[in-house]
């Protein structure tokens, strides 16, 4: 939880293995510079996916928890 608010900016080298992980979304992700903080969410999301705390990813996920509210975040 602690890495999902990290604002550090994440490496655009990494581009390769985050096209992996966003699928076809990855357009999405690549759009804007995006922080440490930012993967975390993402990870987290498909793991939650994964063990079956929450769907599977599909449609506009990468959107979704890339634009919802950011642990910590005023509301």
């Amino acid at each position: 939880m602690t890495l999902e608010n990290d604002l550090e900016p994440f490496p655009r080298h990494y581009s390769p293995e985050m096209r992996k992980v966003c699928g076809h979304e990855f357009l999405t992700w690549f759009r804007e510079e995006r922080s440490y903080g930012d993967v975390a969410r993402l990870l987290n999301r498909v793991l939650a996916g994964e063990d079956g705390h929450m769907p599977l990813v599909g449609g506009r996920w990468v959107h979704a928890v890339l634009k919802g509210s950011r642990p910590g975040a005023a509301l």
